[in-house]
């Protein structure tokens, strides 16, 4: 399959790849924070080793310092892969050159907004609501769960869905028995640890990190690293229809970096709009 289908919009792509530096300051290795305990140790190492963050210094990761809404988009653009330099511009006004395509990339994929039409709030300090939405939006981690199971008395219609579904996949709890703490910033040190769980937690698909092309006969995906070697796994591809599409088992091998599946039935066309591959997203124009 061409890696170029005809009529293909590519989206979650990392069209170039980028450093993501949370903060001014070189890399550091984790045994140089000074700021870092145990409670952050394991999500530290995990986000400075997959490249996803550095310190505010050499030896300082600044655990406790609040972590500003650029900040966070950087770092989730980077893990979701989603970085794509063929998108337009977001068109805020405060975001700077080091954000433009992480928050450019979040708002095409439709996972963040701005504060208003030309402000992001790039140098706002990101509330726990805020992180919320983010982490549990369809094209992020997919995290949104049943609202009746919040008992918070901070949490809005508009934040339910989301805190539901980071604490039934253990991303977070509330503060108090009471409070979510919807309104309250979030640390770097916090942020850490959430963006850790999400990526690890064995009830949120780590196979896809990217659709390449989709066309009649099947689909051309990237794989995400050191994917667990099966003798025979089964994609799920979802039409814009929300039609799931049955689809030939495919082997999964270890230091496999790309996999094509093919439909059991080739399509007539491919439908104009959003599919989904492992919950991954990718924009289709009509062929």
């Amino acid at each position: 399959m061409s890696k170029a289908a005809n009529g293909m919009k590519r989206w979650m792509v990392a069209g170039t790849a980028a450093a993501v530096v949370v903060a001014a300051g070189a890399p550091a290795a984790m045994a140089d924070f000074t700021d870092v305990s145990d409670r952050y140790n394991e999500a530290v190492t995990y986000l400075t080793g997959e490249g996803l963050a550095n310190g505010l210094s050499e030896t300082q990761f600044g655990v406790q310092a609040e972590i500003k809404r650029g900040d966070a988009a950087i770092i989730l653009a980077e893990a979701l892969g989603v970085l794509n330099s063929d998108v337009p511009r977001a068109g805020f006004a405060d975001v700077p050159e080091r954000g433009a395509l992480a928050v450019s990339s979040l708002k095409y994929a439709g996972i963040v907004n701005g504060k208003s039409e030309t402000s992001f709030g790039f140098n706002d300090p990101l509330t726990r609501g805020e992180m919320a939405l983010m982490m549990a939006d369809i094209n992020a981690y997919q995290l949104n769960d049943n609202e009746e199971a919040v008992v918070f008395s901070d949490v809005g219609d508009r934040y339910e869905a989301a805190v539901a579904g980071l604490m039934a996949h253990g991303i977070t709890s509330g503060k108090t028995e009471e409070q979510f703490g919807t309104n309250d910033n979030i640390t770097r040190g916090e942020f850490a640890v959430f963006i850790h769980r999400a990526e690890i937690s064995d009830t949120i698909d780590q196979t896809v990190a990217e659709v390449v092309s989709l066309d009649e006969t099947g689909v051309l995906v990237e794989l995400r690293p050191n994917v667990e070697p099966q003798a025979e796994f089964t994609f799920d591809v979802v039409n814009p229809d929300g039609q799931v599409l049955e689809m030939e088992p495919v082997p999964v091998a270890p230091d496999m970096t790309t996999a094509v599946l093919e439909f059991e039935s080739p399509l007539s066309e491919v439908a104009s709009g959003t599919w989904m591959v492992n919950g991954v997203a990718v924009e289709v124009d009509g062929q």
